[in-house]
Order: structure tokens, then C-alpha cells, then sequence
């Protein structure tokens, strides 16, 4: 196996950044699409229909099939919801973008899935630092959504790590396995990520 190329040293600065990897904030209105009409919605719409948690790109953003009768659309204008047959709600979710040649190495600090093969559009539910995630791929990185109350913690623990490795990296090279700090995990969301006002993924997947 290649060796893992190590993250350049650095100081502490917001968004946390380095030349090998990056974790900054998005925003793009965010909208939740359900019920037995929707796939009918997002064809009228003219948007790509995915398969079953399957992603695809728009011109403006993204959309993602959660469920049979389910989406996630990052666009400024969602499908039109008849709120008979399915319905449409803004989410504000927190979502952050990690991106560069090590954006792989954050996430195996935090997350149990093989991500190794993970590329732009690829798309997946998962679990990291105790977190329930959405993840959508994108340019070398990914794009990382959560319930908006795990939000901060995500986005702390997450600069934690890049920090963390950057430290060791410039010391000693590459952090053996054996040494990765176990991550803390999170507590559970009190309620689901919906609601009345849409949240702003970034300018640019």
C-alpha cells in the first residue's frame, strides 16, 4: 500500500486549513421532499430522479434520494410540493466541507466506513464521532450534513483532528493506527433535523 502522504504544520486559524486538507463551513438553502408524490414532483421539476440512496448533480447544487418517497435537494428553488401527496420543508442542517489530498485520514479518526473508494457524487449515511451523517462526495473531499444541535460539536471535533494530525505529522511523520485517539462520542439529537427555515450549503461543491 502507498504510504499517506503527511499534513503540512500549522497554526490554529478559522476555517481550520492546511495545504493538504481543509474543513470549511457551506451554505445553500436545503430542502426535505416526502410523501408518495414526490419522485412525480422532481421529474415536473426537470431534475434527475436517483435510485435509491443515490446522489446527482445540479446545476445549483445537488440531489440526493434518502428513501422510495424521500429527497434531499440543495438548490435555491425546491420542487413544488401539492401538500396532498407530498410535501416539502426547509432544513438547516450544519454542513461542512472537507476537502484535499487527506481529507480521508480526518475521517478514519472518527468514522468505521471505507471511504477509500468514495468519490464526487457518491453518496452515503453513516456515522461519525457519534454523529449521524449525510455525506455527499465532491471534489477531492466530501460534503458532511447534520442535525443542526451536533452542528458545533461536529465542526469541533473535526477541526480537533486535523489539528491533531497535523501536530503528529510534523513531528513524526505518518500516526500509527495503534495511536489514533478514540472519539468522543456525541450525545443524541433531541429531535429531527427538519424544519421552517432552509439552511445555506456553499456557493461551490
Amino acid at each position: 500500500m502507498a504510504s499517506i502522504a503527511t499534513l503540512d504544520s500549522m497554526q490554529p486559524v478559522s476555517p481550520t486549513a492546511t495545504r493538504s486538507v481543509s474543513l470549511q463551513p457551506r451554505a445553500r438553502p436545503l430542502w426535505h421532499l416526502l410523501g408518495p408524490g414526490s419522485p412525480g414532483a422532481v421529474q415536473s421539476a426537470g431534475l434527475p430522479l436517483p435510485e435509491i440512496m443515490q446522489a446527482a448533480a445540479l446545476t445549483d447544487g445537488f440531489i440526493a434520494r434518502t428513501g422510495r418517497e424521500e429527497f434531499l435537494i440543495a438548490a435555491t428553488t425546491p420542487p413544488t410540493a401539492d401538500g396532498l401527496c407530498c410535501w416539502c420543508y426547509g432544513r438547516d442542517d450544519r454542513v461542512l466541507a472537507l476537502t484535499g489530498p487527506d481529507w480521508r485520514r480526518v475521517m478514519a479518526q472518527v468514522c468505521h466506513a471505507d471511504l477509500r473508494g468514495f468519490g464526487p457524487n457518491d453518496w452515503q449515511l453513516l456515522a461519525a464521532a457519534g454523529v449521524n451523517l449525510w455525506c455527499l462526495g465532491i471534489d477531492e473531499g466530501l460534503l458532511l450534513g447534520c442535525d443542526p444541535s451536533l452542528g458545533h460539536y461536529l465542526q469541533q471535533t473535526l477541526t480537533e483532528v486535523v489539528r491533531d494530525l497535523t501536530a503528529a505529522s510534523g513531528q513524526s511523520g505518518v500516526q500509527p493506527t495503534s495511536q489514533r485517539p478514540t472519539p468522543t462520542l456525541a450525545p443524541e439529537p433531541a429531535s429531527a433535523s427538519a424544519s421552517a427555515s432552509p439552511s445555506r450549503i456553499g456557493d461551490q461543491l
